[in-house]
């Protein structure tokens, strides 16, 4: 549809933003269009400047556009500068070697004369009466799209007067009126169109006669007035239009037909009857003479004299078809055929074949292909060496192939993959020969993980297909896609160089980069960052200073990879530099090697852009993951910098932590209250950590019955000895001290060394070294060495003492290393984790103990003041021994030879002012099994103190913390947590103060951030 003003400025604003926000394939197409018709639009208007612009604009876009080669071709031939236009042109010749308007401007060039404008040379052609070449002209500048506003009427009316073109020019008109029934103009030129042809002439002289009393079309209208009355066939019944027309001016030449009407009225009631003999004959002869008119009244009054006469009726059919009404010309010939087949079976064949197209024709535009393809074999059947009916038959089994793969990739796009694939594969059973069906059907089989009916499909196309040059294509286009541009090169060095166009050779061009671009990779993932650096600048060298635009892309992902960051994030602002012509795909890789660099401040206007932009379900997940990614690294960087500011003078922290653990009484079951003290002093880049942690803790008194005392230090032995009052019973079980600790923490580093509580019956040195790495912003590092008490019971915590035998034994430690490592992909993470520990103890057998594991995990809610997580976690636990029992030699403490346990966890934490709170809880099921133990009995026969056990059952643990900024230097915090494991359940419960000396924190920034890690003891952390 030809432009308005509203039309424009729409136009102008789809220009501005579609290119910068819309889809990578369709939307940009759309752009690119808006621009070409602004181009045309300008350029028809006189507007060379803005018509310059709008190329220009498109250039930038997409530096190979003919359109634009062409359109700035046009703009210099408009000022002048033929040399310079023949540099475009040449341009053209060699991006699109088979443009049509390379021929075209070249010839004229050949001409003599000045050089002008396509639009000059069409005007100048169609007043010379030169209409071919005129509309050649027009074809050339608007291409197959609606002439633009001030082309428009001049266009159609040209359209109109040429032999095939009546009816187009006739709707392009209509279309005009329509839209704009205000416009005098626009109504005149239809009118005048109208007048052109004689079966329409009467509608245009109506027309005229209401143009004729409006002031701006007035003199137009009755000149054009004038001369269809001296065009028209006239009839007395036509008399008033002549009387109408001298009411307003005289003329003596309407005013002649006019009298001629009169005396033909006359004629027709006095005319004597007509010979017999032959009365087809005026008909036939204006038929010959080209005169459809003369002929249709010729043969109509042949047949008001002889009705039904074969021959009239065959030559009014012949006019008929000549007239293009094919449905009339096949009534009237079948009705001619009854007298003459054999005379007027050629004219009937060839009107049944026309009549056949027109049906089908209309049913395809009533979305009735069925209709129409059936239509459509018929012709050809009737007609099999009629090239038009073929060309349909193929242009509406086109039109099914592209309805298909449009409506797959709007499906696609929808996430209904399984829909895609069934619309493809219907398509395909239809158009087993369709290789685009097969491209586009091998890439959602891909999508969907079905690697071998993607190959399966393209290879089953039948052998004389395989290597044709669409075929060869179209597989390097897939080997493109699978990121395998080493086949895709291969297919394409198959195309013999007749059969390259300008799109094989960019796709050739892009494989390369890509083939390059992968071994770089390949290169950095195995450490040899700079023979892939060394490699891309190779590259780049390679391709110059006009480096096409789709391999800014690759490139900068790949120096992303090899470690240059900032280089890569340069290659992607050039791949976004122009806003015109950048799609949502570019500016989401723009986004994402921004989030590698951690460039915030820009990546945060670069996501503020694309929040509102049209994107594909994929497009928009990617946009979520760098959002997600992006506000937890600024929670992150807010959080660090509180607990910098935090970290900045000494903070003082004391506490209560209280823990019970149900069991039996003087062996598994255990009250432990610990009264924690630290300070954090600044220390360099880091923290000296000092604590002092005074812990009491409770087991109960042993029963004095046989079977339970004989589980204990000395066994059945001491028991015996204990029943006949030989010895004393064992008393409450309790452990009295005061721990100390030492310690180094920075971001990377921790380090400490301390003791178990002194006062108690065994203390152990523990102290640990652990390292905390990020490499990038996805993967994290953390190893530890440690040696740490196992606390578990009095016994393996304290060590005790079996007054019975005077045998101390316990204070059990786990010396060892644990790795842990973790990738966060934004919208998902995975850990896995390992570690081996020694457990030893004072007259405890030594125990060795392995554990790996791992997960993964997604945030469920990520916003300024909370998250939300929930994850899977698998876990394996093996002990050499069980040590579980409180015998000498047993340790105490739970040590499963084989533990497995599947939990789903889950981690809520949040701020809101001065309150900070975290709920971490899991719950899953949990197996495992223990070997049995054994003793010596007092005569000295193997006893079984515990026999072994199997057990699975849910497991949980719930951790609960809330911390509350009372000042802007002081917090009070607490925490209760509930867990299980075997046949005890464990209670814990803190509270605590911290104080941070000379620092004022903002009023509801805890320290630590959003992720709250409570205080709690040294020896029994809470998380």
């Amino acid at each position: 549809m030809p432009f308005d003003a509203s039309r424009l400025s729409r136009l102008a604003c789809l220009a501005l933003g579609v290119l910068g926000t819309a889809g990578p394939a369709g939307a940009q197409g759309d752009a690119r269009g808006v621009l070409v018709e602004q181009g045309i639009y300008w350029q028809s208007a006189g507007r060379i400047e803005l018509a310059e612009a709008s190329w220009r604009k498109l250039l930038s876009a997409d530096p190979r556009s003919a359109d634009a080669m062409y359109g700035m071709s046009q703009v210099e031939l408009a000022r002048g500068n033929t040399e310079a236009a023949r540099d475009w042109i040449a341009r053209l010749r060699a991006a699109h070697p088979g443009d049509p308007r390379v021929g075209l401007f070249e010839s004229r060039l050949r001409q003599p004369g000045a050089q002008v404008t396509d639009l000059q040379a069409a005007r100048s052609a169609a007043r010379a009466g030169r209409t071919a070449e005129a509309l050649q002209l027009y074809r050339a500048m608007i291409g197959s799209r609606p002439p633009p506003e001030p082309l428009a009427v001049e266009f159609y009316q040209l359209l109109g007067g040429s032999p095939e073109g009546w009816d187009e020019g006739r709707k392009g008109l209509e279309l005009l009126v329509r839209d704009k029934p205000d416009n005098t103009a626009y109504r005149l030129a239809l009118a005048q169109l109208l007048t052109y042809r004689e079966p329409t002439r009467r509608e245009g002289i109506r027309s005229l006669v209401d143009l004729a009393k409006q002031p701006a079309t007035a003199a137009a209208a009755r000149a054009s007035w004038r001369q269809a009355l001296l065009w028209l066939d006239a009839r007395p019944a036509d008399a008033p239009l002549y009387r109408d027309y001298l009411a307003l001016q005289s003329d003596p030449l309407v005013a002649q037909r006019l009298g001629e009407l009169g005396d033909l009225g006359e004629a027709r009631r006095d005319a004597p009857a007509p010979r017999a003999a032959d009365p087809t004959g005026p008909g036939f002869a204006a038929l010959e003479r080209g005169d459809l008119a003369g002929a249709e009244r010729g043969f109509q009054e042949a047949l008001r004299l002889r009705p039904g006469n074969t021959d009239a009726l065959g030559g009014l059919g012949l006019v008929r078809l000549r007239q293009q009404r094919f449905a009339q010309a096949q009534d009237l010939l079948q009705r001619a055929s009854k007298g003459s087949p054999r005379k007027w079976a050629s004219a009937l064949r060839s009107a049944t074949y026309w009549d056949l197209l027109d049906q089908a024709s209309a049913a395809r535009s009533r979305n009735d292909p069925a209709m129409a393809r059936s239509l459509l074999e018929q012709a050809v059947q009737l007609e099999p060496g009629e090239a038009a009916g073929r060309a349909a038959l193929a242009s509406l089994r086109q039109d099914r192939i592209d309805q298909a793969r449009s409506q797959s990739r709007r499906q696609g796009e929808a996430g209904r993959q399984d829909d895609a694939r069934r619309t493809l594969e219907a398509a395909l059973a239809a158009d087993p020969d369709s290789v685009w069906i097969r491209h586009d059907l091998a890439l959602v089989y891909r999508r969907q993980g079905l690697d071998a009916q993607s190959r399966d499909v393209m290879e089953s196309l039948p052998a004389d297909q395989r290597g044709t040059p669409e075929a060869l294509y179209a597989r390097a286009l897939l080997a493109a896609d699978a990121d395998d541009p080493a086949a895709g090169l291969e297919s394409l060095e198959r195309l013999p160089a007749a059969a390259r166009t300008p799109d094989t050779n960019d796709l050739q061009r892009r494989l390369w980069v890509l083939d390059r671009v992968r071994r770089a990779r390949e290169q950095a993932r195995r450490g040899q960052a700079d023979a892939a650096r060394e490699l891309l600048a190779e590259t780049e060298s390679t391709l110059g200073a006009d480096m096409p635009r789709e391999a800014l892309g690759p490139l900068a992902s790949a120096w992303s990879d090899a470690g240059d960051p900032a280089h890569a994030s340069t290659l992607s602002r050039r791949l976004v530099a122009d806003e015109g012509g950048t799609s949502t795909a570019d500016q989401l890789l723009h986004a994402s090697l921004l989030f590698k660099a951690r460039h915030d401040g820009e990546l945060a206007a670069v996501l503020e852009r694309l929040q509102a932009a049209d994107m594909t379900s994929a497009q928009r997940q990617d946009f979520d993951a760098l959002r997600t990614g992006y506000e937890a690294r600024q929670r992150q960087a807010r959080s660090t910098f509180a607990g910098e500011a935090a970290d900045r003078g000494p903070v003082l922290i004391a506490g209560t932590v209280y823990r019970h653990r149900s069991g039996e009484a003087g062996l598994g079951r255990l009250s432990d209250t610990q009264m924690p003290i630290e300070a954090r002093l600044p220390l360099g880049e880091g923290r000296l950590v000092l604590s002092v942690t005074p812990t009491e803790l409770k087991a109960g008194t042993l029963a004095a019955d046989p079977a339970t005392a004989g589980r204990f230090g000395g066994g059945p032995v001491a028991a015996r000895l204990q029943s006949i009052g030989a010895v004393v019973p064992p008393g409450a079980q309790t452990a009295r001290g005061v721990g100390f600790g030492v310690g180094y923490e920075s971001d990377k580093l921790e380090a400490g060394i301390g003791t178990t509580p002194l006062g108690f019956a065994e203390t152990n040195v523990i102290g640990n070294l652990t390292y905390k790495g990020q490499f990038g912003d996805e993967v994290s590092l953390k190893a530890d060495l440690s040696r740490r008490p196992v606390t578990d019971s009095l016994l393996s915590f304290a060590g005790t003492r079996d007054p019975r035998t005077g045998v101390e034994w316990g204070g059990v430690v786990a010396t060892g290393g644990r790795l842990d490592l973790a990738r966060d992909f934004g919208s998902y993470g995975i850990y896995g984790y390992g570690s081996a520990h020694s457990v030893t103890g004072k007259n405890v057998t030594s125990n060795s103990r392995y554990e790996i594991g791992g997960g993964t995990y997604a945030p469920i809610l990520r916003s300024a003041g909370a998250s939300l997580t929930v994850g899977v976690n698998l876990d394996f636990l093996s002990y050499d021994k069980n040590l579980s029992q409180f015998t000498q030699g047993q340790g105490g403490y739970f040590s499963p030879q084989r533990y497995a346990s599947l939990t789903f966890p889950l981690d809520w934490s949040g701020r809101d002012k001065r309150l900070s709170w975290r709920l971490n809880a899991s719950v899953g099921v949990q197996s495992f099994r223990e070997d049995p133990v054994g003793a010596i009995a007092a005569d000295g026969t193997p006893l079984l103190v515990a026999s072994g056990t199997r057990r699975t059952g849910v497991a949980y643990n719930i951790a609960a913390i809330v911390e509350y900024q009372l000042a802007p230097q002081l917090y009070l915090g607490g925490a209760l947590g509930l867990g299980n494991a075997r046949d005890y359940r464990q209670f814990t419960g803190n509270v605590y103060l911290r104080y941070a000396f000379g620092t004022s924190g903002p009023q509801g920034a805890a320290p630590g951030g959003t992720t709250l890690r409570p205080f709690s003891s040294p020896y029994t952390p809470l998380l």
